[in-house]
């Protein structure tokens, strides 16, 4: 091995691997530090108070890292690719697909996905039902002879 701290992830981890290695008769030493070799108590003695030093250094790191996810956050900054549907391409997929055209012909036009278009379409139809007047009877907006579906009861009677 060159490096130790290449070897695993933390400190039990490096043990249960050298542990293995032992158990089928293979001497660990590391390349780049010959204090390092697993034949030695000494060897195993420095070995391990690496391997706590490596993984303290881990904890600290990871410690830093998320407490700048924290700040940024607080600053109000969004982690992960920008959003594709915006209002104005909802406006617009809403728009092509009431002109008339498929949904394969509106993915050639826009270079959206598929799933985009349908959660375009999705997000379009929810805007309609919010700005709806709530009907003041309370039923359903579909008309009673519209079938719902195959187990719907009186489907096909």
């Amino acid at each position: 091995m060159t490096k130790l701290d290449r070897l695993a992830r933390s400190t039990p981890d490096l043990y249960r691997i050298v542990s293995e290695l032992t158990a089928r008769g293979v001497a660990f030493k590391v390349i780049d530090d010959p204090s390092i070799d697993t034949t030695s108590r000494t060897g195993k003695l420095i070995m391990g108070i690496l391997a706590l030093i490596a993984e303290f250094e881990n904890d600290i790191r990871r410690e830093r890292q998320q407490d700048g996810i924290n700040k940024a956050k607080a600053q109000g900054v969004r982690f992960g690719p920008k959003p594709i549907l915006t209002s104005e391409v909802v406006q617009k997929v809403k728009e092509l697909r009431a002109d008339g055209l498929t949904v394969p012909e509106i993915i050639r036009r826009t270079k959206l996905s598929k799933a985009s278009i349908y959660r375009a379409l999705a997000a379009a139809k929810d805007q309609l039902k919010q700005e709806a007047p709530a009907f003041a009877s309370g039923a359903s907006a579909a008309p009673a002879s519209v079938s719902r579906g195959r187990n719907s009861g009186d489907a096909g009677t």
